[in-house]
């Protein structure tokens, strides 16, 4: 496992120009105008991929892959490698949903993050991230790399 780690390191590295720090898996979580404009074709209503945290920068990367359908029906479900510049987003914000007493019904509460940005047209875009674990840590992290640009 450390060995295909490392192999995907230096991979990614070598693409963006940078050292990568740490990866977190996310679900990216938006609606379909968003996923447009982002030119993230999919026919869910989310997709799986990494957050890559490198010395400067932040990058959303979708791995390429198939799907259980693309088997019977050639190139359906299939996704395309996609990297998001999150750090060149305009107007970024990161924060943390708003937890009341009925949060507990809903367990995702505690893993996700909101991130909202403004588009090319100026619009304000909301998507939500949902993380493997607890978000607090890396919510930080995100907002560290917002102002330290």
């Amino acid at each position: 496992m450390e060995k295909e780690r490392d192999l995907f390191f230096k991979e990614f590295e070598e693409k963006v120009n940078e050292k990568v720090s740490s990866l977190e898996l996310a679900e990216f979580r938006a609606d379909s105008p968003i996923y447009k404009e982002l030119n993230l074709n999919t026919y869910r209503p989310s997709i799986w991929g990494l957050l890559v945290f490198c010395e400067k920068n932040v990058y959303y990367y979708v791995a390429p892959q198939e799907s259980y359908m693309s088997f019977f029906t050639k190139g359906a479900g299939r996704t395309e490698e996609k990297l998001l510049h999150i750090s060149e987003f305009s107007d970024i914000k990161f924060s943390l949903p708003q937890k009341n007493f009925f949060s507990f019904l809903n367990p995702e509460i505690s893993r996700s993050i909101l991130m909202s940005y403004k588009n090319i047209s100026g619009i304000e875009r909301n998507v939500t991230l949902i993380l493997n674990r607890k978000a607090e840590e890396v919510f930080l992290q995100l907002k560290a790399y917002t102002e330290s640009n």
